[in-house]
């Protein structure tokens, strides 16, 4: 599977990055790539990409690509989200939406005055478990609904977005690599731009 790395217009600021070395938190390197500066997710939703991305309802990347590329208004993510994160696994949403969802170890609602609630009790999600998740969605590509191009997005993710991206890399370099098709994830720190 070609790799496009998207670069990325929030990437972290210096005082995350610093965080991130003291805590011995490193991109793996990832499979041969080419780049892309500019990249529109809420019309590649729109042109029937598969969108993959960790469920995170508010003003979130998740939540915006959900209601402007998919036409899923909050309430309706609500309904769609809270099985997924009841049973602390990878939901596709196919044949009616392109639309991968992740679960995320906080749930979150509408209501921005309602503090996040962390389904997995203080301890967040393995690696092992977020590999399963992360596998589950390129199975769904691949058995189901074959676009041909998967997006991963895990910009609400902060810093985690580095151990959800590896967890792509790892799979990609190791189990998808033979696959034809296209996988977009945009970079952490777009180190990967000159």
């Amino acid at each position: 599977m070609k790799t496009i790395i998207i670069k990325n217009p929030y990437p972290p600021k210096n005082k995350t990055l610093l965080l991130l070395e003291l805590i011995d938190v490193k991109l793996e390197s990832h499979p041969p790539f080419s780049t892309m500066e500019n990249f529109n997710d809420i019309q590649f939703a729109k042109d029937g990409f598969h969108i993959v991305s960790a469920g995170f309802i508010g003003m979130t990347y998740f939540s915006s690509i959900c209601d402007y590329g998919f036409g899923i208004k909050q309430k309706e993510q609500e309904n769609i989200l809270r099985p997924i994160l009841e049973k602390k696994e990878t939901g596709t949403l196919y044949p009616k939406y392109n639309l991968t969802i992740l679960p995320y170890r906080y749930a979150t609602s509408a209501f921005l005055t309602l503090e996040a609630q962390d389904i997995t009790g203080g301890k967040g999600f393995s690696t092992d478990e977020i590999k399963i998740h992360i596998n589950d969605a390129f199975i769904a590509e691949t058995n189901y609904i074959k676009m041909g191009k998967i997006f991963f997005d895990f910009r609400d993710l902060d810093e985690d977005m580095v151990r959800y991206s590896n967890i792509v890399y790892d799979l990609l370099k190791n189990r998808y690599k033979d696959y034809e098709g296209e996988c977009f994830i945009y970079s952490y720190n777009n180190v990967e731009f000159p």
